[in-house]
């Protein structure tokens, strides 16, 4: 299986791979493709970095074997969000597998199409299925308890549109929020924001205002150099922290004492917003593409006057194809409110 699954951030690519891997590889059938998901930057070649993903205790395969195996069809590389990798030839180095290893089965998912050059022709492109009104019930259905369900429905209506598909990302987020409260909006940011709200649990110790100000400076960062979310370092991103406490310290669930940067990258991780990149820990991504995106666009649109945001709103001007712009633009257009 060769399967290039593109779509729109938020789309279901990941989800759909997931589900495809796990119908193709039952447990109980050793016969099946070892899948091996890949959903972080790499350095060096791409089979070193699936040989590291394959080590157990202190043994771990060559990059030679890694290739053997791969040819002989004992594993399936998952490949996620390909196109948001801060690497210098991403799809160079998953053609390697195919034209120098001869992979038998890899899954890519990302937000662009399949490459129409002639080293692609054996991968199927597939795009999941667009979210409308008339399958929303199965969607409630998969994510809502049985007696919760006809809550559920009238809460999410004001997000559900009759005439035009909607993002099965946020619909999650509508029907996971409206199983606790209503749904007084129809807009994303809200979703995001109630989102990142949510996952300050009792035991996170930052104020509301500034776990959401913190997520939005970590969600600039991951947006700043390529304009679509990608790995930022620990470091980088303390950094920027710091310069915004210089000007308003983050402070505590009490608002009393200061929190550190590194406290609040900790809480960032913590709480599922950012993951770590498994072979470089120094390194996060954000669970959501999607919900970088709009947390950096809020941000943007929060500080007209900041230093550097005229020409991040100069660029998103000129570049209305970025998912940020487009956000950006609907946030201003009309005038979100949060």
């Amino acid at each position: 299986a060769r399967i290039w699954i593109h779509g729109e951030g938020g789309g279901g690519k990941s989800a759909l791979a997931y589900q495809m891997l796990r119908a193709a590889t039952p447990k109980k059938d050793k016969t099946t493709p070892l899948p091996v998901l890949i959903d972080e930057d790499w350095s060096g070649s791409l089979c070193e970095h699936i040989a590291g993903n394959l080590k157990v205790d202190d043994r771990v395969p060559t990059p030679r074997m890694v290739q053997i195996m791969g040819a002989r069809g004992w594993l399936c590389p998952l490949i996620d969000a390909l196109s948001e990798r801060d690497l210098t030839d991403g799809k160079g180095d998953v053609a390697t597998l195919l034209t120098d290893h001869g992979f038998k089965s890899i899954i890519v998912t990302s937000r662009e199409d399949l490459p129409q050059r002639r080293v692609w022709e054996s991968f199927q492109p597939l795009s999941p299925g667009k979210l409308y009104s008339s399958n929303v019930r199965d969607y409630v259905a998969t994510y809502a308890p049985e007696d919760r369900r006809m809550i559920v429905a009238r809460r999410i209506a004001p997000f559900v549109s009759s005439d035009s598909p909607m993002n099965p990302l946020f619909m999650r987020f509508a029907i996971e929020q409206a199983l606790d409260s209503e749904i007084t909006s129809d807009s994303a940011l809200n979703l995001v924001l109630r989102y990142v709200a949510k996952l300050r649990t009792d035991g996170v110790d930052m104020n509301e205002d500034d776990m959401l100000r913190a997520a939005s400076v970590a969600a600039l960062e991951s947006v700043r150099e390529y304009y679509a979310p990608r790995e930022v370092n620990v470091l980088q991103l303390r950094g920027a922290l710091n310069v915004e406490a210089d000007g308003d310290p983050f402070l505590d669930a009490k608002k009393r004492n200061s929190v550190l940067s590194a406290l609040i990258v900790d809480v960032l991780i913590d709480c599922g917003l950012l993951q770590r990149n498994r072979s470089n820990s120094q390194n996060l991504q954000f669970a959501y593409d999607p919900v970088a995106e709009h947390l950096a666009a809020y941000w943007i649109s929060q500080h007209v006057d900041r230093e550097g945001f005229k020409e991040l709103r100069e660029i998103f001007a000129e570049n209305p194809e970025y998912a940020i712009a487009g956000i950006l633009s609907y946030i201003e257009r009309e005038k979100v409110a949060v």
